[in-house]
């Protein structure tokens, strides 16, 4: 269970970070 639950949050925590990521480069980019 514990081992689900925190794979989870891995796999939230990369998609939050990999969006935010992409954001600060598209601005980046289009400045």
């Amino acid at each position: 269970m514990w081992q689900a639950l925190s794979t989870i949050q891995l796999c939230f925590v990369n998609r939050v970070l990999y969006e935010v990521l992409m954001e600060k480069t598209s601005s980046a980019l289009w400045k």
